[in-house]
């Protein structure tokens, strides 16, 4: 038995099931893991792949990979070898493990990356689809959905097809266009 999952194609829910969600999060298997950093509201970005320098405000250059999965509105635990350390998200952090200041969590993201993915799973969660990678060196990253925002994703992966996996709210994903990210053609 053979399979084809084309990556440039638009697909969603209704017609992907969850083997087609797990397909097109899978395609972070075997990219390199350039760094991570904090994003626009407290969300963490993961940079994969090919490194991309554009233009960006005030002549400075911006860098990013040529995919970046985003926990939006989830929380995530990021389980980081090299360092010894689990870096985690959540309304409260001294439920599990120690309080650390943002300027402590970008230093510590800072020392992340130069690793490969060597797997990714999507798991289905009470609150939606959770997403976890392992990388080379033992690391891993789980990110989960931790409740249900209307209109905003749980996790999304852009990707340098010129598409976007968009999971969530709930048990909702779509694989859409990234420059008409509200349009599924069909």
């Amino acid at each position: 038995m053979y399979g084809l999952v084309d990556f440039r194609e638009a697909q969603d829910a209704a017609t992907g099931g969850y083997f087609g969600l797990l397909a097109l999060a899978r395609q972070l298997v075997g990219e390199q893991f350039l760094f991570a950093r904090r994003g626009y509201p407290d969300e963490l970005k993961l940079h994969f792949g090919v490194l991309l320098e554009s233009p960006g405000p005030k002549g400075r250059s911006i860098l990013s990979g040529s995919y970046v999965l985003g926990a939006v509105a989830s929380s995530w635990t990021f389980k980081v070898a090299k360092l010894g350390v689990t870096l985690h998200s959540g309304d409260d952090p001294s439920a599990w493990g120690s309080p650390i200041s943002e300027e402590k969590l970008d230093e510590l993201l800072a020392s992340t990356g130069g690793l490969t993915v060597t797997g990714g799973e999507v798991r289905t969660q009470p609150l939606g689809y959770g997403v976890s990678l392992t990388f080379s060196d033992g690391s891993g990253l789980s990110i989960l959905p931790t409740e249900e925002v209307e209109g905003v994703p749980d996790w999304e992966l852009f990707t340098p097809y010129h598409r976007y996996l968009r999971v969530g709210p709930g048990r909702e994903w779509a694989y859409l266009p990234s420059d008409r990210p509200e349009t599924l053609p069909g």
